[in-house]
């Protein structure tokens, strides 16, 4: 009776291992994911404020639908319906006003603060922090095309 209480507890306890490791493995793969999105994602908004390419911000924007958080989600169509409206309404001699670009700045950091959370629920980081510190460097177009490269 013994050899069989032990041989039950110890395929109970290989069954419990492979199963925590699995969903190990699924929680990881699907935390690699979002990060491949989000950094596809950043890249975009990058290509749009500083090439004026909206098409990888359209594309990326799509394939966020199934992984992103509603906040991304959220954060990232008002950023679009922000710039495209001001882009509109606004560009007409190819500057951006610096109230524009302020608030398109803001919203740009609403997304990253979004993601980071997505990604970091315990993050320290917040709106407060983003009014106070948070700032957008920018580099020419060409440097961006050739750090890619």
């Amino acid at each position: 009776m013994g050899a069989i209480t032990l041989a039950i507890i110890t395929a109970s306890l290989g069954l419990l291992t492979w199963t925590s490791q699995q969903i190990f493995s699924r929680v990881e793969e699907r935390r690699k994911y979002k990060e491949d999105l989000y950094r596809k994602l950043l890249d975009a908004i990058l290509d749009m404020s500083v090439i004026a390419e909206s098409a990888p911000l359209v594309v990326e924007t799509q394939r966020m639908w199934m992984y992103a958080s509603d906040e991304v989600l959220e954060a990232v169509y008002d950023y679009l319906r922000y710039y495209l409206s001001a882009k509109e309404n606004r560009f007409s001699n190819g500057l951006i006003p610096e109230d524009v670009r302020k608030e398109i700045q803001e919203k740009d950091a609403l997304i990253r603060l979004a993601i980071r959370k997505d990604i970091r629920p315990r993050t320290k980081i917040n709106r407060s922090w983003i009014h106070s510190r948070f700032l957008v460097v920018g580099a020419p177009a060409e440097s961006i095309k050739t750090y890619r490269e």
